[in-house]
């Protein structure tokens, strides 16, 4: 997208979607965006299109722009077309990566690795902190000068639409089964199997760590989302269940305080 008005409105917002800073099913306020970047509405409301149009931000009725929310099924489809994807780029970054690049990517998994041990140092991991948020933008960077490597700009563009689609939408998912550290660290090895295969212009090799890295990040995110559509489940059981007379005579109050409907099956 061109540097104009409208290209820096895009971009600032991808960035807020990027890193949480605008969760699924938020409202979006292109007044509070266009004071917030230092521009107009104008721009900011073409920006808003676009991002709708790549299926990151919907309409509402009568709510107006909201950030979208990924079902399971939208959220494997992203994953499979991340797959069939970065396997394929992957291994064209292979003939093409420039040593420069390769020691580019070699030091984005370093400062990965620093920051993940500070992590285990500190002994907790916040979604919210500076340090998690500046992990998240080391691996979509490692991800993305992978792809650059191939010096085509259309799949260049692809793969990024792809991963901010996951990103966003799938947040910064938790499951408790699998511990912190232990998620980072499969991370980490998954980086270095591909890089490590990058600097050796193994193709086929690198392909096989990309597919095995994606499909691991898939797998957990999904058992993520089910874990959390369980945790939503009984959480709304429990709310049911507490609205439920306890007596007689507390039926009969909410019946007189207009609490309950008599009428109401």
């Amino acid at each position: 997208m061109q540097s104009t008005l409208k290209g820096r409105a895009y971009k600032h917002i991808r960035e807020k979607l990027l890193t949480g800073a605008m969760p699924p099913g938020s409202r979006v306020s292109e007044m509070d965006l266009a004071r917030e970047i230092g521009m107009s509405r104008t721009p900011v409301r073409e920006a808003l299109v676009v991002l709708e149009s790549e299926g990151l931000l919907q309409h509402q009725p009568g709510e107006g722009v909201t950030v979208m929310r990924l079902s399971r099924r939208d959220l494997q489809e992203a994953f499979e077309v991340r797959e069939l994807l970065e396997c394929g780029a992957v291994a064209l970054a292979a003939t093409r990566l420039t040593e420069a690049e390769l020691a580019s990517l070699d030091q984005i998994l370093r400062q990965y690795e620093k920051l993940a041990r500070e992590i285990r140092d500190s002994g907790s991991l916040d979604a919210e902190s500076p340090v998690t948020l500046q992990m998240t933008v080391l691996d979509m960077a490692f991800h993305m000068n992978v792809i650059s490597g191939t010096k085509n700009r259309r799949l260049i563009k692809m793969v990024g639409d792809i991963h901010v689609l996951t990103r966003t939408l799938g947040r910064w998912a938790s499951l408790p089964s699998v511990p912190a550290l232990r998620r980072l660290a499969l991370i980490i090895r998954g980086h270095r199997r591909i890089l490590r295969s990058l600097k050796q212009r193994e193709s086929a090799a690198a392909q096989h760590w990309m597919r095995e890295h994606v499909t691991v990040s898939r797998d957990y995110h999904l058992a993520a989302f089910d874990w959390e559509e369980r945790q939503a489940l009984a959480a709304a059981h429990e709310r049911r269940e507490q609205s439920f007379p306890k007596s007689i005579m507390q039926l009969l109050d909410q019946m007189e305080s207009g609490q309950l409907d008599p009428h109401d099956p």
